[in-house]
């Protein structure tokens, strides 16, 4: 029995006491369906799809409760206020209950408001369909076709702009080419398929990927989206300084220039990706170079080299097509064909934005995606845009 003037214990709390134990049903909810949901999108897994619809759905139907469970805590905490009445201590101990959930109560509105994002995510991979690492350019829409195009000539009219110096005159007698660029519709494409690819050779890990003769490093930061580090290799002293210049007003810092010479340079063994667009004007000079880098990668490197001299080259040293001007080194044509099949079921996406700094429930969940080629983005919507605009 309570004597009179004495505060019942749950008294004024009740309501905190209900909300905190209806967030952990949810958040442990949510908890064991991102634990399953990653394991069955594992790299190496071939993913139960009607599993992962289903744990998908289910994993809604838990937000939309979570949702409305937000939704009624105001509800409870005037419950709460009117159940303490005028006793002090009752009052105390209903705003110490309840401003203890607050952050928790912030970090579930967090979880919640990014389901929609994850849910976009997840939905092309329970209907996964095979996409072509480059699609056949005759058969893009008119309108696609125009714009870039357009993008071609005004990416051609920045490379200018960026890059107006002669070539070095020993630079020129060593057979460099100036500073040419590859149109930039074609080059995205290429990069686009490499790293589709590498999602396949090495799922999660980080991936790095070399420019050999840079120029002024354009080509280099157009690829920072789709690897984790990019370099430039350059023999030109006037390039290489204009790239490391460009580089460092960069807002991040995975590009870097690397002064050498792609004759004799030692270090094509670090890079998963090597691009390079007949960077030495004679033919036999080239010849070497690209043996040299032949001989110095390992097995599975990937190799963009967009200049039929290369075609020959390549079939002659166990260099296989896998699409387009994209070859992969040590292997046959039926390697390469494997790779290939493998990669069309990767998605499409490329992190272009940084990750939230807060943690999320939905992060293990995310990382799994990213490593098949998806990213937490509204289809719908332009990957860019800005959500409180």
């Amino acid at each position: 029995m309570i004597g009179a003037g004495v505060m019942p214990p749950e008294q004024g709390t009740a309501g905190a006491a209900e909300m905190r134990e209806r967030m952990d049903r949810v958040r442990n909810a949510l908890s064991t369906n991102v634990t399953e949901m990653t394991a069955l999108l594992a790299p190496a897994r071939i993913p139960d799809r009607s599993r992962l619809n289903h744990i998908l759905l289910e994993t809604n139907h838990v937000v939309h409760a979570g949702h409305r469970l937000i939704g009624e805590s105001g509800r409870m905490r005037s419950a709460d206020l009117a159940a303490a009445g005028n006793i002090p201590e009752a009052q105390a101990a209903m705003h110490r209950a309840w401003a203890a959930l607050a952050m928790p109560i912030n970090q579930l509105r967090l979880d919640l408001n990014k389901w929609t994002h994850v849910e976009s995510m997840l939905r092309p991979q329970v209907k996964q369909r095979r996409l072509p690492l480059i699609e056949t350019y005759e058969k893009l829409p008119g309108t696609v076709i125009t714009r870039e195009t357009v993008g071609d000539v005004l990416f051609a009219d920045l490379h200018t702009l960026l890059n107006p110096l002669e070539q070095d005159e020993d630079a020129r007698a060593h057979g460099c080419h100036r500073d040419i660029p590859l149109p930039q519709s074609r080059f995205l494409r290429l990069v686009h398929a490499a790293r589709r690819c590498m999602c396949v050779l090495k799922p999660g890990q980080p991936t790095q990927f070399l420019d050999v003769g840079c120029g002024a490093g354009l080509k280099v930061i157009s690829a920072a989206p789709y690897f984790d580090r990019c370099a430039g290799l350059e023999y030109d002293p006037g390039y290489a300084k204009l790239a490391a210049k460009l580089f460092r007003g960069l807002p991040h810092d995975r590009c870097r220039a690397i002064p050498g010479d792609a004759l004799t340079w030692d270090g094509y063994h670090n890079f998963d990706v090597l691009y390079f667009f007949r960077p030495i004007r004679d033919d036999a000079l080239l010849a070497q170079m690209e043996q040299h880098i032949l001989d110095s990668v390992p097995e599975g490197t990937l190799l963009i080299a967009p200049y039929r001299t290369f075609v020959a080259r390549a079939e002659r040293n166990n260099c296989a097509n896998v699409t387009a001007d994209l070859w992969l080194t040590g292997s046959d044509a039926a390697g390469a064909a494997r790779l290939r099949r493998a990669a069309e079921l990767i998605g499409t996406d490329v992190p272009l934005q940084a990750g939230a700094n807060v943690p999320l429930i939905w992060d293990p969940l995310i990382e799994a995606s990213r490593r098949r080629g998806f990213e937490p983005t509204l289809r719908w919507r332009h990957p860019l845009e800005d959500d409180s605009v």
